[in-house]
């Protein structure tokens, strides 16, 4: 019986054949292969859902900030007893740039050269029966004469705000603009203005035009120019994009639409994602 389990337990399997652990070796490099392109794509659909997250957030504050402030243009406190009842004729300088205001004028606008940003100015008095802080931070005192410049840092895709601030018209003071929202890449506004000359005239716009013609002439019609003193509205158009690059489905640039036109491929810098945001703003 010694001779033949000697001989039975030599024919036991003593290792791997070259073979079998090549067939091992891709079968497990499968499985990690598989396990990396999970990870991979659930990492992708995370940071894709993470930056549309904060794009709309981004979205929807920029617009709900901008409505709030665009909305004080004109604004006295109490009519009854302020101080102030119209707003003087005056040259303003904001962020070293000298803006010329006519008389009860509160907003003004300028356009972009060569579809660029456009920039936004509004001015407005401190109340004397309510706390108000301009666009920076800073408290308005009573009858301070406030004036705000948004605009786009195209540097570093910001929108930023600079303030002026007459400090009831006894002496100025003014604050460098800073930084409001990132991912900000445009701002496009068109100006709603009523025809109507009269009194009484309503509150509708009869056209929306850009800041690129103006005049401070009365305009009976939409083709003679823009007349801040008769804007009743203004269109605020917003692109922002996505915190992070490299987000597109499939790793190629996607065309978007933004202040009325298509944007194609070919003049987009990276594989962001960029959506528009809109808002039309009564003035007072």
């Amino acid at each position: 019986m010694a001779p033949n389990k000697m001989k039975s337990s030599k024919r036991k399997q003593t290792g791997l054949t070259m073979v079998e652990l090549m067939v091992a070796m891709v079968l497990g490099l499968l499985l990690l292969a598989g396990i990396i392109q999970v990870f991979t794509n659930n990492n992708k659909t995370y940071r894709v859902t993470e930056n549309m997250s904060r794009l709309q957030e981004n979205g929807r504050f920029s617009i709900q900030f901008l409505t709030h402030q665009v909305s004080l243009a004109g604004f006295k406190g109490n009519i009854e007893d302020s101080a102030r009842s119209i707003f003087p004729a005056a040259a303003r300088t904001v962020d070293s740039t000298v803006y010329n205001f006519q008389e009860n004028q509160t907003i003004l606008g300028i356009e972009g050269a060569a579809g660029a940003p456009d920039t936004l100015v509004v001015r407005y008095f401190g109340g004397n029966d309510v706390t108000m802080a301009d666009c920076l931070g800073s408290t308005i005192a009573t009858d301070d004469e406030i004036i705000l410049k948004y605009s786009i840092d195209t540097a570093n895709n910001e929108l930023e705000c600079a303030t002026f601030r007459n400090i009831a018209l006894g002496g100025t003071a003014t604050a460098a603009p800073q930084p409001i929202i990132d991912d900000v890449v445009d701002m496009q506004i068109l100006y709603g203005m009523t025809t109507d000359l009269s009194n009484d005239h309503d509150l509708q716009a009869n056209c929306f035009l850009t800041a690129t013609l103006v005049t401070t002439s009365n305009v009976s019609d939409c083709v003679n120019g823009l007349n801040f003193n008769q804007v009743v509205s203004i269109k605020i158009n917003l692109l922002l994009r996505s915190n992070e690059d490299n987000l597109t489905a499939d790793g190629n640039k996607v065309s978007y639409s933004f202040n009325g036109a298509i944007v194609l491929p070919g003049s987009i810098p990276d594989k962001r994602i960029y959506r528009e945001f809109s808002k039309t703003i009564a003035i007072r």
